[in-house]
Protein backbone atom coordinates (compact mmCIF):
# COMPACT_ATOMS: atom_id res chain seq x y z
CA UNK A 1 0.00 0.00 0.00
CA UNK A 2 2.94 2.26 0.69
CA UNK A 3 4.23 1.58 -2.67
CA UNK A 4 0.81 2.10 -4.25
CA UNK A 5 1.23 5.68 -2.73
CA UNK A 6 4.66 6.86 -3.75
CA UNK A 7 4.23 5.89 -7.32
CA UNK A 8 0.88 7.82 -7.28
CA UNK A 9 2.42 11.03 -5.75
CA UNK A 10 5.95 10.37 -7.82
CA UNK A 11 2.77 10.16 -11.39
CA UNK A 12 1.04 13.41 -10.16
CA UNK A 13 4.27 14.98 -10.06
CA UNK A 14 5.37 14.08 -13.58
CA UNK A 15 2.13 15.45 -15.01
CA UNK A 16 2.32 18.37 -13.88
CA UNK A 17 6.25 18.84 -14.93
CA UNK A 18 5.03 17.91 -18.38
CA UNK A 19 2.58 20.48 -18.55
CA UNK A 20 4.00 23.27 -17.73
CA UNK A 21 5.93 25.56 -20.66
CA UNK A 22 9.56 26.64 -18.87
CA UNK A 23 10.07 30.10 -18.76
CA UNK A 24 11.31 32.48 -21.56
CA UNK A 25 14.04 34.75 -20.13
CA UNK A 26 13.43 38.35 -19.70
CA UNK A 27 13.99 40.34 -23.40
CA UNK A 28 17.19 43.13 -22.77
CA UNK A 29 16.54 46.25 -24.66
CA UNK A 30 18.71 46.73 -27.67
CA UNK A 31 21.07 49.64 -27.69
CA UNK A 32 20.24 52.46 -29.40
CA UNK A 33 22.51 52.89 -32.43
CA UNK A 34 21.82 56.60 -33.65
CA UNK A 35 21.29 59.42 -31.46
CA UNK A 36 19.93 62.98 -32.43
CA UNK A 37 22.19 66.05 -31.09
CA UNK A 38 20.23 69.18 -30.78
CA UNK A 39 20.29 71.80 -28.36
CA UNK A 40 20.22 75.92 -28.44
CA UNK A 41 22.72 78.60 -29.01
CA UNK A 42 22.06 81.68 -26.78
CA UNK A 43 24.31 84.87 -25.19
CA UNK A 44 25.12 85.18 -21.07
CA UNK A 45 21.41 87.12 -21.52
CA UNK A 46 20.10 83.82 -22.51
CA UNK A 47 18.94 85.45 -25.75
CA UNK A 48 19.14 83.11 -28.21
CA UNK A 49 21.83 83.70 -31.01
CA UNK A 50 20.86 84.07 -34.41
CA UNK A 51 23.72 83.34 -37.45
CA UNK A 52 25.67 80.83 -34.95
CA UNK A 53 27.22 78.23 -36.29
CA UNK A 54 27.47 74.98 -34.69
CA UNK A 55 30.14 72.22 -36.20
CA UNK A 56 30.80 68.64 -35.47
CA UNK A 57 34.64 68.14 -35.34
CA UNK A 58 36.19 65.73 -37.81
CA UNK A 59 32.93 65.67 -40.12
CA UNK A 60 31.16 68.18 -42.53
CA UNK A 61 28.40 68.51 -40.58
CA UNK A 62 27.54 71.97 -39.65
CA UNK A 63 24.30 74.13 -38.81
CA UNK A 64 22.82 78.06 -39.37
CA UNK A 65 21.08 78.61 -36.22
CA UNK A 66 17.56 80.16 -37.03
CA UNK A 67 15.58 83.23 -35.12
CA UNK A 68 15.31 80.48 -32.26
CA UNK A 69 19.22 80.02 -31.89
CA UNK A 70 18.31 75.95 -32.12
CA UNK A 71 20.18 73.36 -33.97
CA UNK A 72 19.95 69.63 -34.61
CA UNK A 73 22.14 66.82 -36.29
CA UNK A 74 19.77 63.99 -36.90
CA UNK A 75 20.33 60.03 -37.41
CA UNK A 76 23.95 59.95 -35.74
CA UNK A 77 25.65 56.95 -35.16
CA UNK A 78 26.20 56.64 -31.38
CA UNK A 79 29.63 57.80 -30.05
CA UNK A 80 31.79 60.54 -28.85
CA UNK A 81 31.77 63.99 -30.64
CA UNK A 82 33.38 67.48 -30.11
CA UNK A 83 30.96 70.37 -31.02
CA UNK A 84 32.08 73.82 -31.52
CA UNK A 85 29.68 76.67 -31.73
CA UNK A 86 30.70 80.55 -32.78
CA UNK A 87 28.72 83.70 -34.22
CA UNK A 88 29.64 87.15 -35.31
CA UNK A 89 31.54 88.99 -32.18
CA UNK A 90 31.42 86.18 -29.78
CA UNK A 91 33.87 83.75 -28.67
CA UNK A 92 34.07 79.89 -29.89
CA UNK A 93 32.51 77.68 -27.30
CA UNK A 94 33.46 73.83 -27.19
CA UNK A 95 30.99 71.25 -26.12
CA UNK A 96 31.60 67.30 -25.72
CA UNK A 97 28.86 64.25 -26.02
CA UNK A 98 29.53 60.94 -24.77
CA UNK A 99 27.48 57.91 -25.37
CA UNK A 100 24.51 57.92 -22.64
CA UNK A 101 24.59 61.82 -22.02
CA UNK A 102 21.58 63.89 -22.89
CA UNK A 103 21.77 64.66 -26.35
CA UNK A 104 20.27 68.59 -25.74
CA UNK A 105 22.96 70.69 -25.45
CA UNK A 106 23.03 74.50 -24.36
CA UNK A 107 25.99 76.62 -25.92
CA UNK A 108 26.38 80.25 -24.08
CA UNK A 109 28.50 82.55 -25.95
CA UNK A 110 30.33 85.55 -24.81
CA UNK A 111 30.53 88.41 -26.66
CA UNK A 112 33.85 89.80 -27.79
CA UNK A 113 35.12 92.90 -26.35
CA UNK A 114 37.50 94.84 -28.59
CA UNK A 115 39.16 98.12 -27.31
CA UNK A 116 38.33 101.15 -29.47
CA UNK A 117 41.33 102.29 -31.71
CA UNK A 118 42.37 104.24 -34.54
CA UNK A 119 45.13 105.07 -36.96
CA UNK A 120 46.22 107.73 -38.89
CA UNK A 121 46.82 108.15 -42.67
CA UNK A 122 49.36 111.26 -44.18
CA UNK A 123 49.22 113.02 -47.76
CA UNK A 124 50.97 115.74 -49.10
CA UNK A 125 49.86 117.61 -51.50
CA UNK A 126 50.58 120.31 -53.90
CA UNK A 127 48.31 122.43 -56.04
CA UNK A 128 50.40 123.98 -59.14
CA UNK A 129 47.70 126.74 -60.05
CA UNK A 130 44.40 127.72 -58.85
CA UNK A 131 42.02 129.94 -60.00
CA UNK A 132 38.25 130.23 -60.66
CA UNK A 133 35.60 130.93 -63.32
CA UNK A 134 32.59 129.15 -62.59
CA UNK A 135 33.32 126.50 -60.78
CA UNK A 136 36.66 125.31 -61.45
CA UNK A 137 38.94 125.59 -64.17
CA UNK A 138 41.94 124.25 -65.66
CA UNK A 139 42.98 127.59 -67.07
CA UNK A 140 45.23 129.23 -64.40
CA UNK A 141 47.54 125.92 -65.31
CA UNK A 142 47.55 126.85 -68.61
CA UNK A 143 48.86 130.42 -68.38
CA UNK A 144 51.19 129.88 -66.29
CA UNK A 145 52.68 127.37 -68.35
CA UNK A 146 53.21 129.78 -71.00
CA UNK A 147 54.30 132.16 -69.08
CA UNK A 148 57.40 129.84 -67.58
CA UNK A 149 57.87 129.09 -71.05
CA UNK A 150 58.57 132.48 -71.84
CA UNK A 151 61.54 133.05 -68.93
CA UNK A 152 58.76 134.94 -67.10
CA UNK A 153 59.80 134.84 -63.15
CA UNK A 154 56.69 132.99 -61.48
CA UNK A 155 55.33 135.40 -58.49
CA UNK A 156 57.24 133.85 -55.12
CA UNK A 157 59.89 132.09 -57.07
CA UNK A 158 57.61 129.37 -57.68
CA UNK A 159 57.66 126.47 -60.72
CA UNK A 160 54.99 125.34 -62.72
CA UNK A 161 54.98 121.47 -61.27
CA UNK A 162 52.13 118.66 -61.51
CA UNK A 163 49.28 118.91 -58.70
CA UNK A 164 49.17 116.23 -56.24
CA UNK A 165 45.39 117.00 -54.82
CA UNK A 166 43.88 113.86 -55.25
CA UNK A 167 43.92 111.36 -52.71
CA UNK A 168 42.67 107.45 -52.40
CA UNK A 169 42.02 106.88 -49.23
CA UNK A 170 41.38 102.93 -48.06
CA UNK A 171 40.12 102.32 -44.74
CA UNK A 172 39.24 98.89 -42.78
CA UNK A 173 35.39 97.64 -42.80
CA UNK A 174 33.88 98.87 -39.19
CA UNK A 175 34.62 102.04 -39.35
CA UNK A 176 32.89 104.64 -37.20
CA UNK A 177 34.40 107.83 -37.84
CA UNK A 178 36.91 109.91 -40.24
CA UNK A 179 38.03 112.51 -39.07
CA UNK A 180 40.12 114.77 -42.26
CA UNK A 181 42.20 117.63 -41.26
CA UNK A 182 43.68 119.82 -44.22
CA UNK A 183 46.55 121.96 -42.99
CA UNK A 184 47.75 124.38 -45.27
CA UNK A 185 49.39 128.08 -44.46
CA UNK A 186 47.72 131.16 -47.59
CA UNK A 187 50.18 133.61 -46.17
CA UNK A 188 52.19 134.69 -49.62
CA UNK A 189 49.30 133.25 -51.58
CA UNK A 190 47.27 136.70 -51.84
CA UNK A 191 45.23 135.55 -54.25
CA UNK A 192 43.21 132.61 -52.73
CA UNK A 193 40.36 133.06 -49.37
CA UNK A 194 40.10 129.14 -49.12
CA UNK A 195 41.30 125.55 -49.71
CA UNK A 196 38.16 123.34 -51.02
CA UNK A 197 37.93 119.88 -50.08
CA UNK A 198 35.50 117.39 -51.87
CA UNK A 199 34.93 113.67 -50.30
CA UNK A 200 33.57 111.29 -52.40
CA UNK A 201 33.63 107.55 -52.91
CA UNK A 202 36.61 106.32 -54.86
CA UNK A 203 34.37 104.96 -58.00
CA UNK A 204 32.47 107.93 -58.25
CA UNK A 205 32.70 110.41 -61.29
CA UNK A 206 34.02 114.00 -59.85
CA UNK A 207 33.73 116.72 -63.42
CA UNK A 208 31.90 119.74 -63.23
CA UNK A 209 28.72 118.10 -64.81
CA UNK A 210 28.22 115.11 -62.48
CA UNK A 211 29.53 115.40 -58.85
CA UNK A 212 29.02 112.40 -57.41
CA UNK A 213 29.99 113.28 -53.91
CA UNK A 214 28.91 113.04 -50.45
CA UNK A 215 30.66 116.52 -49.16
CA UNK A 216 32.25 119.37 -49.62
CA UNK A 217 34.67 121.71 -47.16
CA UNK A 218 36.28 124.45 -47.04
CA UNK A 219 38.28 127.12 -45.06
CA UNK A 220 40.26 130.11 -44.85
CA UNK A 221 42.81 128.41 -42.33
CA UNK A 222 44.09 125.19 -41.66
CA UNK A 223 40.20 122.93 -40.60
CA UNK A 224 38.40 119.69 -39.37
CA UNK A 225 35.44 117.62 -40.53
CA UNK A 226 34.32 114.39 -38.96
CA UNK A 227 32.36 112.06 -41.36
CA UNK A 228 30.14 109.63 -39.98
CA UNK A 229 28.17 106.47 -41.35
CA UNK A 230 24.71 107.20 -42.65
CA UNK A 231 25.39 111.21 -42.53
CA UNK A 232 24.41 113.75 -44.99
CA UNK A 233 27.01 116.87 -45.70
CA UNK A 234 26.69 120.18 -47.83
CA UNK A 235 26.81 119.69 -51.07
CA UNK A 236 26.28 116.03 -50.83
CA UNK A 237 24.20 113.99 -53.15
CA UNK A 238 23.78 110.69 -50.94
CA UNK A 239 24.40 109.81 -47.46
CA UNK A 240 27.58 108.00 -46.67
CA UNK A 241 27.69 104.10 -46.77
CA UNK A 242 28.86 102.79 -43.25
CA UNK A 243 29.94 99.98 -45.63
CA UNK A 244 31.97 101.65 -47.37
CA UNK A 245 36.04 101.06 -47.10
CA UNK A 246 37.53 103.20 -50.28
CA UNK A 247 37.15 107.08 -50.61
CA UNK A 248 38.53 109.93 -52.80
CA UNK A 249 39.96 113.29 -51.55
CA UNK A 250 39.87 115.91 -53.71
CA UNK A 251 41.65 119.38 -52.62
CA UNK A 252 41.33 122.86 -54.43
CA UNK A 253 42.04 126.02 -54.32
CA UNK A 254 39.20 129.05 -53.84
CA UNK A 255 39.60 132.13 -55.43
CA UNK A 256 38.92 135.77 -54.07
CA UNK A 257 35.16 136.89 -55.30
CA UNK A 258 33.61 133.94 -55.55
CA UNK A 259 31.36 133.34 -52.62
CA UNK A 260 30.49 137.62 -53.08
CA UNK A 261 29.22 137.22 -56.81
CA UNK A 262 27.83 134.00 -55.94
CA UNK A 263 26.14 134.34 -52.95
CA UNK A 264 24.43 138.05 -54.82
CA UNK A 265 22.93 136.18 -57.80
CA UNK A 266 22.12 132.97 -55.73
CA UNK A 267 22.49 130.59 -58.14
CA UNK A 268 26.12 128.67 -58.48
CA UNK A 269 25.33 128.03 -62.40
CA UNK A 270 25.09 131.61 -62.65
CA UNK A 271 28.30 132.66 -61.35
CA UNK A 272 30.85 133.77 -64.07
CA UNK A 273 33.48 135.86 -61.61
CA UNK A 274 35.91 134.21 -59.15
CA UNK A 275 39.57 135.55 -59.28
CA UNK A 276 42.39 134.09 -57.47
CA UNK A 277 45.35 132.24 -57.50
CA UNK A 278 48.26 130.67 -56.22
CA UNK A 279 51.48 128.98 -57.17
CA UNK A 280 52.69 125.69 -56.09
CA UNK A 281 50.33 125.94 -52.56
CA UNK A 282 51.27 122.86 -50.42
CA UNK A 283 49.13 121.00 -47.84
CA UNK A 284 48.90 118.15 -45.52
CA UNK A 285 45.97 116.15 -45.19
CA UNK A 286 45.28 113.63 -41.81
CA UNK A 287 42.91 111.19 -42.21
CA UNK A 288 42.12 109.26 -38.95
CA UNK A 289 40.10 106.20 -38.80
CA UNK A 290 37.95 105.64 -35.38
CA UNK A 291 37.21 102.18 -35.11
CA UNK A 292 34.42 100.47 -32.68
CA UNK A 293 33.66 103.77 -30.92
CA UNK A 294 32.97 107.24 -32.94
CA UNK A 295 35.64 110.07 -32.30
CA UNK A 296 34.90 112.47 -29.48
CA UNK A 297 33.06 115.33 -30.67
CA UNK A 298 35.42 117.59 -31.95
CA UNK A 299 38.72 115.89 -31.90
CA UNK A 300 41.39 116.83 -33.93
CA UNK A 301 44.93 115.15 -35.11
CA UNK A 302 46.37 119.04 -34.98
CA UNK A 303 44.65 119.84 -31.81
Amino acid sequence: MHKTVLLLLVAVALAGCSADEPEAPAEIPAEATTVTLSGIVQDRNVVPLEGATVSIRDSNLTFITGIDGRFAFPDLESGFYILDATAPDHDTVTLTHRPGDVPELLFVLTRITIDPYQDTQHFQGIVECAAEYLIITPSCDTITEYVAEQGVPLPGGGSVVDDRAEFDLFVDAGWQTLVVDVVFDLSGHPGLEALRTVFSAAADANELTSYEQFGRFQDGTSYTFHIEPGASYPDGVAEVDGNRTAFRLNVYGQGHGWHTVCDAVGDPQTCTLGVGGAIDLSFDVYVTAFYVAPAPEGWSFQA
